[in-house]
């Protein structure tokens, strides 16, 4: 359906969410040294340093994700103890090249060695300045810190990459927490629906978390899972034009023992409908007696949307939880083994690998709205996760809800996304009211800004003439 609609054209295009019409800017340029070929290792008593900015999920392949670039990263002089909270005090800053790597041919040799953080990002992009790592393995702990990596200790003529890049196999420990990716994420912008989407009907897909920990929402009589979904579908009936997509994940994508995400139902057909109904009545958690198959892959619930993507306005992620495996980490993995404890981990590359997945939607032009339910998912500390694979608004991006008020949170995603909204302002100088002589001057100033989830064409128009 999407492919067919086309977009009018105006004078001032697409004005995007959160942003104003504006007059002039100004911009402020960092010193950069931008990334080209490999640098030779400097033979003058310093090291390499290389840093990989990953953006979208390049396939199925292990660790297929693509370069960014334009992403400055600083610099800062310090011990692994000692994770900055700010950029500020950086002995350099250094910027990807068209590949994605970063690369820092003068780093100072130092035995505290140096942290890496990203500063700011291209057009389209924004940095990720937190993350929430967790253990859910019966001692509770979550770290919610500035996103970065350390080099550890730095010797003369020494080429470091980081982040490093640390093998799946070595996550059934405490270190477990600081397993990476391979790369540095940053989140695309997150699109907005195109002028009037659901009035020329909208493709939405719903991801339903069916993970070991939902565990009491799918009680046989009374089950708050399965009775927001089809609250949902009810409210969506009747949409003209409008499709319904059901997708599942745990550790993997479909969910264990549940169907591919094949079927579009039609939200005007009846027999559609009523499948799509008979599609919830088939959700249950996965019971996997400590398989990796329970756990919570966020990477695999987005990157199995990546085929219908074009065709997709807005995909609605539901989790109770925070992710704890990525496609990646499970290759090779038996799915009947048990004792798994990567699970009960969420790491650094769980949140990276997810990241670059929602970005491979978001080029598409897919709206990417996330939902944390419950306990887990709708604390503070999740806040921060949710944002990467989506957008920083709260409320419209992400949302955060209860069992037994995700009913009424689906119903506000759709009508906030299907609502566009507009704020106008107007002031002069001097102000209105003042006492003003003949032959001076009164500066008006008109300001607008797009303030709900889709593009707006907008002129203003100012007649002074009375």
């Amino acid at each position: 359906m999407r492919s067919d609609r086309k977009r009018a054209s105006s004078v001032v295009p697409g004005t995007r969410r959160g942003f104003a019409i504006a007059a002039a800017v100004s911009v402020a340029l960092l010193g950069v040294q931008h990334a080209g070929p490999a640098f030779a290792v400097p033979d003058d008593g310093r090291a390499e340093l290389v840093v990989t900015a990953g953006g979208d999920r390049n396939g199925t392949a292990a660790g297929a994700v693509t370069g960014v670039e334009g992403v400055t990263f600083a610099v800062i002089a310090g011990s692994a103890d000692q994770r900055p909270s700010s950029a500020d005090g950086a002995v350099a800053t250094f910027a990807s090249g068209a590949d994605g790597r970063a690369v820092l041919s003068s780093l100072e040799p130092s035995d505290a060695g140096y942290w890496v953080v990203p500063v700011s990002a291209p057009d389209g992009y924004s940095v990720i300045e937190r993350e929430t790592r967790a253990r859910f393995d019966g001692s509770q702990a979550v770290v919610l810190e500035r996103y970065g990596f350390h080099t550890g200790p730095v010797a003369a003529g020494e080429t470091i990459a980081v982040p490093a890049g640390f093998e799946a196999s070595s996550v059934n420990s405490d270190a477990a927490y600081l397993n990476d990716a391979g790369f540095m994420a940053v989140t695309r912008d997150n699109p907005n629906l195109r002028t009037l989407a659901c009035d020329e009907g909208i493709d939405v897909t719903l991801v339903a978390d069916l993970s070991f920990s939902t565990d009491g929402q799918f009680r046989p009589h009374d089950s708050p899972y399965r009775d927001a979904v089809n609250s949902f579908i009810d409210g969506f009936e009747g949409s003209e034009g409008s499709t319904l997509r059901i997708a599942t994940f745990s550790g993997t994508a479909p969910a264990a023992g549940q169907m591919e995400t094949t079927q579009a139902f039609s939200m005007t057909d009846a027999a559609d409908v009523e499948a799509a109904h008979d599609r919830v009545a088939s959700l249950n958690r996965v019971e996997r007696g400590g398989s990796y198959l329970q756990g919570t892959n966020w990477d695999a619930g987005l990157s199995q949307l990546a085929p219908d993507a074009a065709e997709t306005d807005l995909v609605v992620f539901l989790t109770d939880g925070l992710p704890t495996l990525d496609n990646d980490e499970i290759t090779g993995l038996d799915p009947n083994a048990g004792g798994n404890t990567n699970q009960l981990r969420t790491k650094v590359r769980n949140v990276d690998f997810a990241v670059a997945a929602a970005n491979t939607l978001k080029a598409s032009g897919t709206r990417v709205v996330a939902a944390g339910v419950g306990p887990v998912g709708a604390a503070d500390y999740a806040v921060p996760n949710l944002a990467a694979i989506s957008g920083p608004v709260a409320g419209s991006d992400y949302y955060q809800t209860g069992w037994d008020s995700l009913s009424e949170s689906l119903q506000e995603i759709i009508d906030d996304a299907c609502n566009p909204g507009y704020v106008f302002s107007k002031s002069s100088d001097p102000v209105s009211g003042s006492e003003v002589q003949p032959g001076e001057t009164v500066t008006y100033t008109l300001s607008g800004e797009n303030t709900g989830d889709t593009d707006l064409d907008v002129v203003i128009d100012d007649d002074l003439s009375d």
